[in-house]
């Protein structure tokens, strides 16, 4: 399958570098997100909603938030400063909602909005479906419900998840993903 290739401009500056590999990595951690903004690069790909996918992201999130803390003020122009605090806030949140918050652990409607999610930006796409589209698209539909499911059996059957929660993932709910 042919997807669309990587139309972002070129990084010039360190900050541009260390920008441009957070989105790369957080693009493949979050494709449908990626797509819902327009990078179709990962359009035939479903993020990794399983402990180990969690465990993952929030690696990712911190390493890069050590790497974007890490550039030298002196070294940044005043738009990249402010641009630097934006994204370091962007981060926090998500390692927020990865820690602490964990939607995904204890809300199964999170998997429905994830696959509807994904394949609604596919399909509300305003161009005409090429060869490549109509396979990302039946990529996301035959993976879809087979890996929401697995994903809400592994957490039904996750202690660690459990644990979190201090409660079972009720039926209902797994109901409710179904």
């Amino acid at each position: 399958m042919s997807l669309p290739p990587d139309n972002r401009p070129t990084p010039v500056t360190a900050f541009d570098h260390a920008l441009k590999a957070f989105l790369d990595d957080l693009f493949a951690a979050q494709p449908v997100w990626a797509t819902q903004i327009g990078f179709h690069a990962h359009d035939d790909r479903w993020p990794d909603m399983t402990e180990a996918g969690r465990s993952a992201r929030l690696a990712m999130l911190r390493d890069h938030a050590g790497r974007l803390g890490a550039l030298a003020s002196t070294d940044l122009s005043a738009d990249e400063q402010i641009d630097r605090g934006v994204v370091a806030e962007a981060i926090e949140g998500m390692i927020f909602e990865d820690e602490q918050l964990r939607e995904h652990a204890w809300d199964s409607l999170s998997y429905v909005w994830q696959a509807g999610s994904g394949l609604f930006g596919l399909l509300a796409r305003e161009v005409e479906f090429a060869v490549g589209d109509q396979a990302a698209t039946r990529a996301h539909a035959q993976q879809s419900c087979a890996r929401q499911l697995e994903v809400g059996d592994d957490v039904f059957h996750d202690r660690a998840a459990r644990r979190a929660l201090g409660r079972h993932v009720g039926e209902l709910e797994l109901d409710q993903l179904v």
